[in-house]
């Protein structure tokens, strides 16, 4: 990423290692960069960004990207969504 810091793929792998790794807040970080980098097709990225923000207790953060997720077609987002009302 140092060397290419417009390629997608290496801050979405980096935010999905860092959310495996409990370092939730560098997770949303590098989401939010995926995220500006591609305007389309990121429901993944949004129900992730959603996971890491609700892991650290920011509910409405939480819930907007699962809105999103959902209705960029994530399956899994469905079920968070239900839980945010």
């Amino acid at each position: 990423m140092k060397n290419n810091p417009e390629k997608i793929s290496g801050w979405w792998i980096r935010g999905r290692c860092s959310y495996e790794l409990g370092k939730y807040q560098d997770a949303i970080n590098d989401f939010t960069k995926t995220l500006t980098l591609q305007t389309t097709g990121n429901d993944n990225v949004y129900y992730y960004r959603g996971l890491a923000h609700e892991a650290l207790g920011n509910s409405e953060e939480a819930c907007a990207d699962y809105n999103a997720a959902n209705a960029g077609g994530n399956s899994d987002a469905a079920a968070k969504v239900a839980n945010c009302d």
